[in-house]
Order: structure tokens, then sequence, then C-alpha cells
């Protein structure tokens, strides 16, 4: 039992999360709000390092393994002050499906599904397959919020 525990564990590694989220924000409603903003991801569970250019406009987060972080929490944390995220680039590990024509990308342990718009004539993976992503989301909120990947 304990020998089929494990292979699964190897099998399954942290099968999907984000990666790393790097968000571009703009109209920055409180300077001082923003340059503690790091500090304030990085007491999210999951969140390894936060990297801030003011200047650019851009914030990049590295991810824990096995994380749960959710790219709306991000969101939401950038415009606590009113300052606005614009747009994102994303990777991360999580299954990809087809339904109603459209192809979904679900990270583990979260509910969301995002949809995936295929910029080149790569093939796309096999549906209900797990896959590493790399995109941008040109747009952080509405339905669906997709991931245009390159």
């Amino acid at each position: 039992m304990i020998m089929r525990w494990l292979l699964a564990l190897i099998a399954f590694p942290a099968l999907a999360q984000w990666d790393s989220i790097d968000i571009r924000f703009e109209g920055v409603g409180c300077a001082s709000c923003i340059e503690s903003l790091p500090e304030r991801l990085r007491r999210l569970r999951g969140v390894e390092s936060v990297e801030l250019d003011s200047e650019a406009g851009r914030i990049r987060l590295k991810l824990a393994a096995q994380n749960r972080v959710r790219i709306e929490q991000i969101r939401d944390f950038i415009e606590q002050d009113g300052t606005k995220a614009r747009e994102a680039k994303v990777e991360g590990r999580g299954t990809v499906s087809r339904a109603d024509g459209a192809w979904l990308f679900r990270p583990e342990g979260q509910s969301t599904n995002y949809r995936l718009l295929w910029k080149t004539a790569a093939q796309p993976p096999q549906p209900n397959s797990v896959t590493r992503i790399k995109g941008r989301m040109a747009r952080l909120r509405g339905e669906p919020v997709e991931i245009e990947i390159d």
C-alpha cells in the first residue's frame, strides 16, 4: 500500500498550479500602497518571491510548488488602492480540456477555468491531460478570462 502511494507521488508530482505571474499595472492610486505591495503579497501562502518595478508598472511573483494562489487574489491586492491591474503573463501547469468547442485550462485545486487561445500553429495537447502553459492574459476581469498561448 505504501509503495503504491509513493509511486503515485512520483508519477503525479505537483500536478498543477501557477509557477509565476507577472502583472502590468497603471494608475497608481497610492505610492506608499504600491511600495508596500511586495511585503503584503509575500504573506500569501505559496508566494516565494516578489519583484516590484513601480516605474515600469510591473510586479512578478514566483510561486512555490503545490500553491493555491489565484490570479484574482493578486489582482485584488493590486487594486485595493485604486491602481488597475491591466494584463498578466502567466506560467503554470494544469489540466487542459475541451468544452463546447473551447480549450480550457484549470490549475490544480482551483475551480476557475481559463479559456485558452492558441496563437501558433502548435498542436494543442490531448484533452484532459496535464500540461505546462505559458501565455498572456490581456484582461483580468470578465467571463471568460482568456490566456493567449504563444
